[in-house]
């Protein structure tokens, strides 16, 4: 199969669709092979039904795939199958995938500008330095013993330009590389889908939105175990090996264990900070038999928030790649026109 996220996703879609359908699992991947897109991807899959047939977990065979499937929906299916809950976890890796996928394709539009201007910019800089600048240094470093005058906005520019060429090997390595990570960022495969969604929790207008999406899982989670009538500190230990930051992780685990050994769980979830505290009072003030859908609405509201903060950063990236854009021009201005103007008039002088 190849890893792109894109490919990996319609598996998951494809293969919820078959388990919610009552087909077993090797049925399922023999029907996955038929419709299989390319070669590749119809070998893994014909891999992976071997496997499964002859009684290996699902989970198990997913985890020897590596650069094909990512370790959280690992960690997702192999919850499903110590709960017997496999279909409707499957579901919520496809759903998970799928809106992973919408965000990725956003984060890349959000990006694309900024990351454009920002590498033809440090490469003509570089350009102009080793090669345009000298050819002025030549002109004025006549002009002292003609007794005129560098003007200092010009000296800046061609010491910049001497600093530049004593290290612009290593610098040209450096460009280079970023041209590398930029183009790995936008391959499509997994590992650079997961890096796309954690560089977009930093972005600004989007930060914290790993920690949105941690929210999201919780109430998944918890709400798929209360479905099936199973106990909250069950829940809560899954979530935690799906949520993506450390600390939440930790958060889970500990009000999982304080809450089997007696303590009030509203009360363990109310001082833990790192768990939204609209989990915390959904948990404690809504009646059981309600509980479940008003689990699925806050999921809802989680999702819808990230979605609200994709387009924040949408916006403010919008005005950071116009004032990039700006800088890159009068960055242009400064090292190839003054130079120019000065030395004509300096030549003038003379």
């Amino acid at each position: 199969m190849k890893a792109r996220a894109s490919t990996v996703s319609d598996f998951y879609h494809q293969l919820a669709l078959l388990v919610q359908s009552n087909f077993p699992l090797p049925d399922c991947f023999r029907r996955l092979v038929q419709s299989a897109p390319d070669a590749e991807t119809g070998r893994v899959i014909g891999e992976i039904r071997e496997r499964v047939s002859n009684g290996e977990k699902l989970s198990q065979v997913l985890a020897s795939y590596p650069r094909q499937f990512d370790s959280f929906h690992v960690k997702l299916i192999s919850v499903g199958e110590a709960t017997d809950s496999l279909p409707a976890i499957l579901y919520a890796v496809a759903k998970e995938s799928r809106f992973e996928q919408f965000l990725v394709s956003k984060a890349r539009e959000i990006m694309t500008y900024p990351l454009f201007v920002m590498n033809m910019s440090a490469l003509l800089f570089l350009a102009i330095s080793v090669f345009l600048m000298p050819v002025f240094e030549d002109v004025y470093s006549q002009m002292p013993s003609r007794g005129v005058a560098i003007p200092a906005l010009v000296a800046a520019c061609l010491a910049v330009s001497h600093a530049v060429r004593q290290v612009w090997p290593a610098l040209a390595i450096l460009l280079v590389l970023c041209w590398i990570a930029t183009a790995w960022l936008y391959c499509g495969t997994v590992r650079s889908h997961r890096a796309m969604v954690r560089l977009l929790d930093r972005l600004p207008g989007a930060a914290g939105v790993a920690r949105v999406l941690d929210s999201a899982r919780i109430c998944s989670m918890c709400r798929l175990f209360l479905e099936r009538r199973q106990p909250i500190p069950e829940a809560l230990r899954a979530a935690a090996l799906v949520v993506q930051r450390p600390a939440t992780q930790a958060a889970l685990r500990r009000v999982a264990d304080l809450n089997e050994q007696g303590d009030d769980l509203s009360d363990l979830l109310s001082r833990e900070t790192e768990i939204d505290s609209l989990i915390s009072h959904t948990l404690k003030f809504k009646p059981e038999e309600h509980l479940v859908d008003s689990l699925k609405e806050l999921q809802d509201h989680y999702e819808q928030e990230v979605l609200v903060m994709t387009r924040d950063a949408a916006a403010a990236w919008t005005i950071l790649g116009i004032l990039m854009m700006t800088a890159a021009a009068l960055l242009m201005v400064v090292l190839v026109f003054v130079p120019v103007v000065s030395a004509n008039q300096a030549l003038r002088a003379m």
